[in-house]
This record gives C-alpha cells, sequence and structure tokens, in this order.
C-alpha cells in the first residue's frame, strides 16, 4: 500500500548554509507563536459543532391535580422518568398535612424531597403497566383525600371498563 505523506529529507545544514526549504513553503512561511495571530484564510471553517439531540422531557408530566380551588394554587404532579424507571409525586405550593405524606409511603413511595424534591417509586420491570397503573390509583387516592378533607370535588376518578 503507498504511503499517503511521502516524508522529505532535507540534509542538515552546515554552518553558514541556509536550511534547504521547499518551493511552496518558500513562498508562505509557516507563522509561528512569535509571529502574531496567523492571518485569517480566504475560505472559512465549516461550523464544527454538532447538533445537540432532542430528547422528550425528562420526567415527563402524566397527570395534574389542583389542591384547592384557587387557581395557581397547591398542586400535586405525577411524572414518569424513563431514565430512572420510575415515577415521581412532586407538590407545588407546599406539601400536605404529614397524614397524606403517610399514605404514600405506606405504599412505597420513598421520600426524596431533601435531594430531589419529589417522592418516587420505582417501575416493576417484569410487570411495568400493571406497576404504572397502581401507581397511578395511589396517586389519585392521595389527590382525592386531599380534595375530599377541604370540600372540593374529588378529581379523575377514572373510567370503568367493561
Amino acid at each position: 500500500m503507498p504511503r499517503k505523506h511521502a516524508k522529505t529529507a532535507s540534509p542538515t545544514p552546515t554552518t553558514g548554509e541556509a536550511p534547504a526549504v521547499p518551493a511552496a513553503d518558500a513562498a508562505s512561511p509557516d507563522p509561528s507563536p512569535a509571529d502574531g495571530p496567523a492571518a485569517p484564510s480566504a475560505e472559512p471553517e465549516p461550523q464544527k459543532t454538532a447538533r445537540e439531540p432532542v430528547y422528550a422531557a425528562d420526567p415527563r408530566p402524566l397527570l395534574s391535580v389542583s389542591l384547592s380551588d384557587v387557581k395557581g394554587g397547591p398542586a400535586m404532579h405525577l411524572l414518569r422518568s424513563h431514565r430512572f424507571n420510575q415515577m415521581q409525586v412532586r407538590f407545588d405550593g407546599g406539601y400536605p398535612d404529614e397524614r397524606y405524606l403517610a399514605m404514600l409511603s405506606r405504599a412505597g413511595w420513598r421520600d426524596r424531597t431533601g435531594e430531589e424534591g419529589v417522592w418516587t417509586k420505582q417501575i416493576d420491570r417484569n410487570a411495568r403497566w400493571q406497576s404504572v397503573d397502581k401507581m397511578e390509583r395511589e396517586f389519585k387516592e392521595v389527590a382525592n383525600a386531599i380534595r375530599r378533607d377541604k370540600g372540593l370535588d374529588l378529581a379523575m376518578q377514572g373510567l370503568a371498563v367493561a
């Protein structure tokens, strides 16, 4: 296989001789850092920035329930993280009473509000959709318990499937 770039050996200069320089290099000497910045080339360099792939938001919001009758008031959100294979519950506008948080804890949700600001529960890889469905029901139970105790209508009763 032929070499793509042949190295040219230049003879070592002796005292008093100038080094041998190919004709192309003699016409345009290489600028050294001591000479200052290099002159801009005639052709602009192509952009070398790679495009970032666009992904769906993670975690992705699934359900939201208002915990008051005031627009912009406290709310509870159910999110799904595909990255961490888990469901998350986030409270906006303050946390509910401890008894509602205890309902989440008894259902197996982990309190990560100190580190991540959410309650989390891992999705069972062997029963994926059943696991997610169960977590959605747990979310609705807690949200409706809060709304019921505040005298509000229940939210998301679900559909009856025959």
